[in-house]
């Protein structure tokens, strides 16, 4: 098959890098993948990747060329704005094409539009697919899948890393690391603030800490101001903000634990590090063996609530993980397997390959 991934831009955050993931997973099971985009700073790593990327400018005669000139036989789509122009390609040439909604953040009518004439719908999560069954005007059920966002298995085994966190940021080696990872937008930078607010409850009671927050977006220069207030206060430089970063995993390996969402917790959680889940919808805590399972079904926070918790229990949660380094370990440990057991990529991957054959023009 020649499968056509469209998304709107290649920034860098959860819903791209699962776009990598399952395309370089398509290719390793003899697929032919190819991407259309407007463009972003992860393009070139799909490029790197083997994975062929046009920019286009999403109008419909372009991609019609496109799909044409590749004989591709199914178009994935991930965003809105792609979900729009897959539907008007679906009304001239009658097109097929599947859907992953990556959140909640689709309106009614963008749903009734496009997915009333998607081949298939995938959701990321079940309140995902709550919000999609509550909007639409019409049943469409049976052509609506729960995939997870996965991971490669073989990535989380091999965890060897060149780049020196501590150099870069002059943390010394008895110092503790806490991460926070998520785009810096309007939404999600409220977050980090509220991250950053109660990693500076921590620091006032415990000495040799330091956040480190990787995201970027235009919450980010405020973030900055906040971040510097707070460390004068603190008299010294323990609160980071460093942007973007194109490969998360060394600062998820020198962490102790991590606070996040979705693919954020997902993938720390593969590197053995315990996650304190706060997402769009609430801060659910910490993510263990009695709550995991619920804690799938809101998405770590993101896309609904369980049993959301204040910022004294975030406080609470981090004061007690740094100073508990031996159950913070096993915690770890128990992280790992849990992903390893829940979000496997192969097993999705040959789910996804079997609605497109179901779907796809051969």
């Amino acid at each position: 098959m020649k499968i056509l991934m469209l998304v709107d831009y290649l920034n860098i955050g959860g819903t791209e890098t699962h776009i990598l993931s399952i395309s370089k997973d398509l290719l390793a099971k003899g697929q032919k993948v190819i991407l259309a985009t407007e463009g972003g700073e992860l393009a070139n790593l799909f490029e790197e990747h083997g994975i062929e990327t046009f920019f286009i400018k999403f109008e419909e005669k372009e991609l019609i060329n496109l799909i044409k000139n590749y004989k591709v036989n199914i178009v994935h789509c991930h965003l809105g704005k792609s979900m729009n122009l897959c539907r008007k390609i679906h009304d001239i040439i009658n097109m097929p094409y599947i859907i992953t909604l990556h959140g909640m953040f689709y309106s009614a009518d963008e749903l009734n539009y496009t997915c009333s004439k998607a081949s298939h719908i995938i959701a990321v999560s079940n309140p995902v697919k709550n919000m999609l069954f509550n909007c639409m005007n019409e049943d469409i059920e049976s052509k609506v899948s729960v995939l997870y966002n996965t991971f490669d298995l073989y990535k989380y085994t091999n965890l060897n890393t060149d780049i020196d966190i501590r150099k870069s940021l002059n943390i010394k080696e008895n110092e503790k690391i806490v991460v926070y990872c998520s785009r810096l937008s309007f939404s999600k930078g409220k977050l980090a603030e509220k991250f950053i607010h109660a990693f500076y409850e921590v620091a006032k009671d415990i000495d040799n800490i330091h956040a480190i927050v990787i995201g970027d977006g235009p919450k980010k220069i405020q973030l900055e101001f906040y971040k510097n207030s707070l460390n004068a206060r603190l008299n010294k430089e323990c609160i980071h903000i460093i942007g973007s970063a194109k490969n998360v995993i060394p600062y998820y390996l020198e962490s102790m634990f991590v606070v996040g969402s979705a693919r954020v917790a997902i993938e720390a959680m593969s590197c053995s590090k315990p996650v304190i889940a706060m997402g769009l919808m609430s801060t659910e805590g910490l993510i263990n063996d009695k709550n995991a399972k619920d804690m799938i079904n809101c998405y770590f926070g993101d896309h609904g609530l369980i049993n959301p918790k204040d910022i004294s229990n975030l406080i609470f949660t981090m004061k007690y993980l740094l100073n508990n380094e031996n159950e913070c370990i096993e915690l770890g440990k128990w992280s790992k397997k849990w992903c390893f057991e829940n979000f496997n990529n192969d097993k999705s991957t040959n789910l996804l390959i079997a609605i497109y054959i179901k779907h796809g023009i051969f």
